[in-house]
């Protein structure tokens, strides 16, 4: 009795949530292939996009070190000629006899001389060979890039680096501290500033597309910002970057900046957004069509055509051969059998529901009821 009891309120708490179901069961058969269709077709467009970004950013790490390259090369080269034109100027006869002599007023003669070869440097200061102007001087009034610059000449005078110096009232000025020689004795320290600009020039020339590429001055930790140049977002402050020779310059990279949030993997990628394409295209066919008829039509049997036989060949052949083809020919041109369809059907009013239609099937549900139901 217990059980029965169980039972029964089992049966009135699930008949409810049946007769739910009953109810949306036909609406769900289409929403839900729908659904899942068009999910997963915007999953495979989003995994898509995701892949195209991902190419980009491979193709963007490749054509920045490539642009780094040239670029570097080519800043080096330009260094290189405004070094050695520096140092012809100083071994110029004008400015060796000026620096023949000792004392303030030689080394001013000396500038002058030097400002004449070099028509396109912006200042020219020289210095007594012991520093004494920067060792016992003020350094803010020389200036503190400059005064570090000199020191390191002094301590590396066969390969000063160049570095680049904002100048007040002059912007951006390539600044070469170079030690002057006078019959191979170091006879003071020379400072020429020249424009920047055509430096910056050479680093714009390169084009960069999606990649990111700063023109930076220091060790490649804590640098100054000089230019950037590309067609991405991006900073180059985790990567050390690669020294410019004969400079404290140096290029570093920075990847793009784009919102990937899948595997950087290009193969991986775009093989899910193809699966999910198909998968979306496939869950909208099923929808179309239906579960049953999909399956059927996966199911259905390729059709074995063999070869026809003809009236002519049918006649010449012999009559116990000839008998079946006969047949065959009989069948084809016999009057077609009355279909169930067209038979005289009669539909009982009760299957009728509210919702949905209900029969004994063999009894008020035949395939002739169905066929007038689903024609009418």
């Amino acid at each position: 009795m217990a059980e029965a009891g169980s039972k029964q309120s089992k049966a009135r708490l699930t008949a409810p949530l049946k007769a739910l179901f009953e109810r949306f069961a036909p609406s769900l058969r289409v929403l839900v292939p729908l659904a899942l269709g068009t999910l997963l077709f915007l999953l495979g467009v989003f995994l898509a996009w995701q892949a195209m970004l991902v190419w980009r950013t491979q193709h963007g790490i490749e054509e920045a070190e490539s642009a780094r390259a040239t670029i570097i090369a080519a800043l080096a080269s330009q260094i290189e000629l405004s070094q050695r034109a520096a140092q012809a100027a100083l071994d110029d006869a004008g400015v060796q006899q000026a620096l023949r002599e000792d004392g303030a007023s030689a080394r001013e003669a000396a500038a002058v001389a030097l400002k004449q070869m070099l028509p396109g440097a912006t200042d020219a200061t020289f210095f007594s060979p012991d520093l004494d102007e920067v060792l016992s001087g003020d350094i803010k009034l020389i200036g503190y890039a400059k005064a570090a610059a000199l020191m390191q000449a002094k301590v590396h005078p066969e390969h000063p680096p160049a570095e680049m110096r904002i100048e007040p009232g002059a912007g951006q000025q390539l600044m070469l501290a170079l030690p002057a020689r006078v019959d191979g004795k170091v006879v003071a320290f020379a400072v020429i500033e020249l424009p920047f600009a055509p430096f910056l020039q050479t680093f714009y020339r390169t084009w960069i597309n999606d990649a990111h590429l700063d023109l930076r001055q220091g060790d490649g930790r804590g640098d100054q910002l000089i230019a950037s140049a590309g067609t991405s977002s991006g900073n180059s402050v985790g990567d050390l970057g690669e020294p410019i020779p004969g400079s404290r310059l140096r290029i570093g990279k920075a990847e793009p900046d784009y919102f990937i949030v899948t595997p950087r993997s290009l193969g991986l990628v775009a093989l899910m957004s193809l699966i999910c394409l198909l998968g979306g295209v496939v869950a909208l066919w099923l929808r179309k069509v239906g579960s049953a008829r999909a399956l059927a039509t996966l199911r259905r049997p390729s059709k074995k055509d063999g070869p026809e036989v003809t009236l002519a060949e049918a006649i010449k052949q012999k009559p116990e051969a000839r008998a079946p083809a006969l047949a065959n020919a009989a069948a084809a041109v016999a009057p077609p059998k009355k279909r169930a369809s067209e038979e005289v059907v009669s539909v009982d009013p009760s299957i009728f529901r509210m919702y949905d239609i209900r029969g004994v099937v063999g009894q008020n549900l035949t395939i002739g009821v169905a066929r007038a139901i689903g024609r009418a």
